[in-house]
C-alpha cells in the first residue's frame, strides 16, 4: 500500500470517509492509515477553528467511523505528537480484523 496508507510513511492528505472504509475492509493486522493531522479537538470544535467550514463536517465523520471501527475492536487509535497542538491521528488494524476476514473466506 502506498501513502498514507503505508506502515512506513504518512501525508497530510486524508483518506476520506470512503477511503477509510476501503482501507478498514482490505486492512490486515499492523496496516495503518492517518486519518487526520492537526488539532482535532479544535478542528472540529464548534466554532470549526483551524480548519475551513468545508472540511469540519468530513473529519468529524472520519473520527466517528474511526472511533466505531475501534468499538468493535477493528482498530488500535493512536496519536503521534508532531509539534504544539498538532497531533497524526493513526488507526492501526488489529489482528482479529485480519483473523475475521479469513472466516468470511
Amino acid at each position: 500500500m502506498d501513502g498514507i496508507f503505508s506502515s512506513a510513511s504518512a501525508s497530510t492528505q486524508r483518506p476520506g470517509t470512503k477511503g477509510f472504509r476501503a482501507w478498514l475492509a482490505k486492512a490486515r493486522a499492523g496496516d495503518r492509515v492517518t486519518y487526520f493531522i492537526g488539532f482535532l479537538a479544535a478542528g472540529t470544535g464548534p466554532n470549526g477553528a483551524l480548519l475551513p467550514a468545508a472540511d469540519r463536517h468530513e473529519v468529524f465523520h472520519e473520527a466517528q467511523i474511526a472511533w466505531a471501527a475501534a468499538e468493535r475492536g477493528l482498530v488500535h487509535l493512536l496519536q503521534r505528537r508532531l509539534g504544539q497542538n498538532c497531533f497524526e491521528y493513526l488507526a492501526v488494524a488489529r489482528p482479529q480484523a485480519a483473523a475475521h476476514d479469513h472466516h468470511r473466506t
